[in-house]
């Protein structure tokens, strides 16, 4: 129960597809490149720490940004995924990466 201790992760793809997990219920598919991340034990508060990444089969000139879409809520987390083109911006149609991984850390309720 200590809070550096992971509470909830999981690795997922683009199509909502879980493959392994601890601590979460579903991940939610809200359109290409954005999904929200249900937790089976909620968080006490909406202030803990959820980190993202995402991954493809290769290297890319394009590689994926993984953004947190919405505050995080005590038992959800928004995961929004883009491709960066290597500038200032990034592009305009979000991606679907080939797999993300998520931790979160915190206090349980």
């Amino acid at each position: 129960f200590h809070p550096s201790a992971s509470k909830a992760w999981l690795r997922f793809n683009g199509s909502s597809t879980v493959a392994a997990s601890y601590n979460i219920t579903s991940v939610t598919d809200n359109g290409v490149g954005d999904w929200t991340v249900n937790i089976a034990t909620d968080f006490s508060s909406a202030n803990y720490c959820g980190v993202a990444l995402a991954g493809g089969t290769a290297i890319s000139t394009t590689p994926n940004n993984v953004d947190v879409a919405t505050a995080p809520a005590a038992g959800t987390f928004r995961i929004w995924c883009h491709q960066w083109n290597g500038s200032d911006h990034p592009l305009a149609d979000p991606g679907d990466p080939v797999a993300i991984f998520a931790a979160f850390f915190g206090d349980q309720a």
